[in-house]
């Protein structure tokens, strides 16, 4: 079972929960960065999801953060945003960010970044 932290917009940190749940994972969500980044780094999580625009510290600056902080910087960040792959990828892979999920996004596609990240991998779909 892996520890998993949501962090943006209720609704679809909610519907991230669901789809997760139902796979084993443990979800915990909050609405914004800066609780997101106090709660990682208290309880490190497994996995990091986070909206690119989520309030109080957005997707760049709480990879920055994490990336600094010892608790944080081995824990894999994904990513996500109705930002199209190919303006969000040279933002983000300059970054070391492992990945990017393009929303909408379906059930099979959340599943298989948080998979591809938990192995070491990366995910950066063509489309």
């Amino acid at each position: 079972m892996s520890q998993i932290s949501v962090i943006g917009d209720p609704g679809m940190n909610e519907l991230i929960r669901l789809i997760l749940e139902r796979q084993r994972d443990h979800v915990r969500c909050t609405s914004d960065g800066h609780s997101g980044l106090s709660a990682a780094e208290q309880d490190r999580p497994d996995l990091i999801i986070i909206y690119l625009w989520t309030t109080g510290l957005d997707a760049f600056e709480f990879y920055r953060q994490a990336q600094a902080s010892p608790a944080l910087r081995d824990v894999p960040i994904l990513f996500y945003g109705a930002m199209s792959p190919e303006r969000a990828y040279p933002l983000i892979q300059p970054l070391g960010v492992p990945g990017y999920l393009y929303a909408p996004f379906t059930r099979e596609e959340l599943v298989a970044a948080c998979d591809a990240l938990l192995r070491g991998e990366t995910y950066f779909p063509s489309n």
